[in-house]
This record gives C-alpha cells, structure tokens and sequence, in this order.
C-alpha cells in the first residue's frame, strides 16, 4: 500500500511531531501553573530536564510563546494605571500658541535659487 494510501485510512491520525508538540504543550503548562505563574522559558526548560523529559530548548521556547504563557520579568515594573483612552484630554494650562505670529516669520519664503543655464 503507498504512503498516500495508507494515510487516506487514517485521516486523524497527526504526524509524530505534532503529536509530541501537543503533549509536551500539556506538560509545559502544567509545570508553568504549579509554580505560581511565575516562570520563564529557561526555567520550565530546566524544570522539565528535572522531571527526566527532555525536549528542546527552542521547541519549548516556541510553545511556551504559542501557548502565550509569560513569566515574571526582573527589573521592570508593572504599569498599574492605564490612561483612559475615551477620556478627553486636559486644556493646554500653559496656553501656549502654535502658530507663528506673522505667515513668513520662521521661514525664508523670498529665498529664491539662481536659475541653471546649460
């Protein structure tokens, strides 16, 4: 029987590497939910070294980013107010003035090139 055959029969069954990426999906997620939320890439990588399943540093890089998992980042603080987008902004309290006073006042509009001869 040919490949194409043989894979007619079974229509739902996944190559192996899908079916990996799926399982190893279930135990990143597990590991990434019973330590608090709070670890990385590097992290559930090694903690997966820890449990004698060894997977791919990048494979569970590309999971972990698919599944849209996030750890705590060191060094950057959380933004805890965000500006109400619907909310009309505040007056200029400076009353500062855009425009120039007179239309050739910042700008040369007499200056003129010399013309080319050829």
């Amino acid at each position: 029987m040919s490949r194409y055959k043989a894979r007619e029969a079974r229509p739902n069954r996944a190559p192996p590497c899908i079916q990996r990426d799926s399982w190893l999906s279930t135990e990143i997620q597990r590991v990434w939910d019973e330590n608090f939320v709070v670890y990385g890439i590097r992290e559930v990588w090694r903690q997966r070294y820890r449990e004698t399943i060894p997977a791919a540093r990048g494979t569970v890089e590309r999971l972990i980013r698919q599944l849209g998992l996030l750890g705590v980042v060191r060094g950057k603080r959380m933004r805890t107010i965000v500006p109400d987008a619907h909310k009309a902004c505040s007056a200029d309290l400076v009353r500062r003035q855009f425009q120039p006073a007179a239309s050739s006042r910042y700008g040369c509009y007499r200056c003129r090139w010399p013309a080319c001869r050829v």
